[in-house]
């Protein structure tokens, strides 16, 4: 396994279209990798890539409003969610919506 300087790495060399992408962190706002998951969104507004994504996670990641994973609700960037707190956290209230309106998968383990 090789380092990866994220600061001069495209997201896209990284995570490619159909990726499964876990998430880890404490939840809450805690010990949450914020700025990569705000390079993969903004790649994704500016390109279109890397899109239909699985997300999995095992906690409410994020503050419920604009980090975490409410940065990966865009239609189109993520395929499913797999969860341990599923989309009906409050920390994705973003997530929640998207997935109610049948755009994406979501399952709770």
């Amino acid at each position: 396994m090789r380092a990866i300087d994220l600061q001069n790495t495209k997201i896209t060399d990284i995570i490619k279209d159909g990726a499964t992408v876990l998430v880890s962190g404490s939840g809450g706002g805690l010990l949450e990798p914020d700025a990569i998951l705000q390079r993969i969104e903004q790649s994704f507004l500016q390109t279109g890539h890397p899109r239909d994504l699985t997300l999995v996670h095992g906690l409410g990641i994020g503050n419920g409003t604009d980090s975490g994973l409410n940065r990966f609700a865009h239609a189109g960037m993520i395929k499913r969610i797999i969860g341990g707190i599923g989309a009906g956290a409050r920390h994705c209230n973003k997530c929640v919506r998207i997935t109610r309106s049948n755009r994406i998968l979501s399952l709770r383990v």
